[in-house]
């Protein structure tokens, strides 16, 4: 089993402003960390890390109140040696601050605990005062309406009125009124409403739409409604619209009249119980994403599992839902998470393996933002394991992405098959929804796709944990898109000098033309594994017989076994039989025989149950303290 070093933190509102701090901290952005760090104390006014960053950025913009932060750190704190270890580890964290502030930062320090010891310490600052205006990104959720609402339809006809039905529900905490949708000048829209939908339901908005222009076009589309007190929100959504005219072929598009439900699942763990009371006794809400909430939930047998509802109850919902379930069931993969149950009574839901966090989640947790090659490589070779299974039974992702690659101790497992098609019925050129900076270009100008698709965006989510940033950021839908379409990346060695040695395999990943990527998964996951060999050997080489360089020798033999390189399987075969003196020489005896009778009949592929009988066979050495 391939792992790697993860690490996963609380998901709390507190923990996502300390996080979104340090963002910013690092991006040198002082006012937005001070702003991160105050809402973090509005959560929890006695989180030691959140005062001793504030406390930080006042010294290096040498305000007076650095030193009543750190007083109101131990103040609030009673354990005075926890308060010094997190101040030490924050410091070690800290790179941009100068010698001559980091001196100061260690004098206040001192004379804050000071202060404190000898009861002289001010009262703690009243938080309000070290509030600052400024807009960081993340809100903690208040009384407010919300709508979930998606503008994706095939086609509309040009210089007509097209009648549109577009289900919205208000997932917010607080009434919406004055709905309207707005689009750019080359769009009218009529039929905008003064109607009310209170928390929690849902309508259908039918509005008309007339287009003035024709082509494929990437628009914006803005949904306005307001509160009760007359407060403007605005939704936002990006869509790729193809528009023509009736003597070009197209049709009046046939948008079907939703069924939606009075009531839809809110994020509240109580409505969950309510609506399984026989199935699950706990329940805490996880996330909503495009298109479903995320619960964790634990049955009455003690089996904790993820739960994915859809967001709204209408017929596309419906096919979405049953078109991933079909896609998903048949996946059984170590590197592909599993569903154990689903059913549309009473709600459509899917119960799933519970991971730790996203693939996104982790790297944002992580010190260095950019993620090391040797890391990157081992966990797209396992996203590679379940990807060329998934590709065996003729189905592709074509959703790739950080946030659907979940760990679970430590092992990449490929979620949300809602996009997943099988390639037998993917030549015809249907526009369908895609995650736009992870889109390949056939995506991006409806050309068919097949397996490269989905090899483009593991390049893509190569590039982005190994340099930290995306290849292609167009700050508008229209320029991202021709930037995907038309623009060369920024070689990634020049992002990331450790990138020389690795980046072919990035590049080569998202090459603009389809026939000029790897061609196959297994493809990218020889040249996954030809990286890999080269570090591995590096490190094996100087000390043959220690118990590290025997490690090594194992993770090489499972990444060769899995790339179907048979002449290197028993090259590292004959090196263990070498190093071990154990009963188990028999065993690696017998294996070496079985891949070289593979050899001499010219198979290729190595079976899955003598990789997993290996990997136990490794296990079985690591357990008697060989390694």
């Amino acid at each position: 089993m391939l792992k790697f070093p993860f690490h996963f933190t609380s998901n709390s509102h507190t923990e996502k402003w300390i996080t979104l701090g340090l963002d910013f901290l690092s991006m040198r952005k002082t006012d937005q960390a001070q702003a991160s760090f105050v809402n973090a104390l509005y959560e929890n006014e006695k989180n030691t890390d959140a005062w001793l960053y504030i406390g930080i950025i006042f010294v290096i913009n040498k305000d007076e109140k650095a030193i009543r932060c750190l007083e109101a750190a131990l103040i609030h704190n009673d354990d005075v040696n926890d308060v010094k270890r997190r101040f030490a580890k924050i410091l070690e964290k800290i790179e941009f601050v100068s010698g001559k502030d980091l001196n100061n930062l260690k004098k206040l320090f001192d004379e804050a605990e000071l202060n404190v010891n000898q009861k002289n310490a001010e009262e703690p600052i009243p938080i309000k005062k070290l509030s600052i205006s400024v807009h960081t990104g993340y809100t903690v959720p208040t009384k407010k309406p919300h709508f979930n609402f998606s503008f994706t339809f095939p086609s509309l006809i040009f210089n007509e009125w097209n009648h549109l039905h577009i289900p919205l529900f208000n997932d917010g905490n607080a009434e919406a009124r004055n709905i309207s949708l707005v689009l750019d000048k080359d769009f009218e829209v009529r039929g905008n409403g003064t109607f009310t939908v209170g928390p929690g339901m849902a309508i259908t908005f039918e509005p008309d739409l007339f287009p003035k222009i024709k082509g494929s076009l990437s628009i914006e589309t803005t949904l306005g409604y307001e509160d009760k007190t007359g407060k403007k929100f605005h939704e936002k959504h990006h869509s790729i619209l193809t528009i023509g005219s009736r003597t070009e072929g197209f049709i009046t598009p046939n948008f079907p009249e939703p069924v939606i439900q009075a009531k839809m699942p809110l994020d509240s763990p109580e409505y969950l119980l309510k609506t399984f009371p026989d199935r699950y006794i706990e329940s805490a809400f996880l996330g909503r994403g495009g298109f479903a909430y995320v619960y964790k939930v634990k049955k009455k047998n003690g089996q904790s599992l993820a739960l994915k509802t859809p967001l709204m109850y209408d017929e596309a919902s419906g096919r979405n839902f049953i078109h991933e379930i079909q896609n998903w069931e048949r996946l059984i993969h170590t590197n592909i998470v599993k569903i154990f149950d689903y059913n549309i009574n009473p709600i459509p839901f899917i119960e799933m393996e519970l991971c730790d966090c996203t693939l996104s989640e982790w790297k944002n947790n992580q010190q260095n933002k950019k993620i090391s090659p040797e890391s990157t490589a081992w966990i797209m070779f396992s996203v590679c394991e379940g990807l060329k299974y998934a590709h065996a039974q003729k189905i592709i992702h074509r959703d790739l992405k950080p946030q659907n690659i979940l760990l679970k101790n430590s092992i990449p497992k490929i979620s949300d098959w809602g996009l997943a098609k099988p390639i037998s019925q993917n030549s015809s050129k249907t526009l369908t929804s895609f995650t736009p900076f992870y889109a390949a270009p056939e995506q991006i100008n409806n050309l068919s796709k097949d397996q490269r698709t989905d090899i483009w965006q593991l390049g893509i989510i190569m590039y982005e944990l190994t340099c930290n940033t995306l290849p292609f950021t167009g700050d508008a839908p229209l320029q991202l898109c021709m930037d995907i379409s038309t623009k060369t990346p920024v070689p990634p060695s020049e992002i990331n000098p450790e990138l020389k040695e690795f980046e072919h395999i990035i590049l080569t990943s998202i090459e603009k033309a389809p026939e000029r990527r790897f061609q196959s998964v297994l493809d990218l996951q020889k040249a996954l594994a030809g990286y890999l060999k080269m570090t591995y050997q590096v490190k094996c080489d100087p000390i043959k017989t220690s118990g590290l360089s025997i490690a090594y020798l194992g993770d090489l033999l499972i990444i060769s076994m899995r790339s179907g390189d048979l002449p290197d399987v028993l090259k590292y075969l004959h090196d263990f039989e070498r190093l071990v003196d154990t009963p188990l020489k028999n065993d690696i005896k017998d294996l070496r025989d079985a891949i070289s009778l593979r050899l001499d009949e010219g198979l290729t592929e190595v079976p899955d149950q003598i990789i997993h009988n290996t990997e136990l066979l490794i296990h079985r050495l690591k357990f008697r303290k060989i390694l």
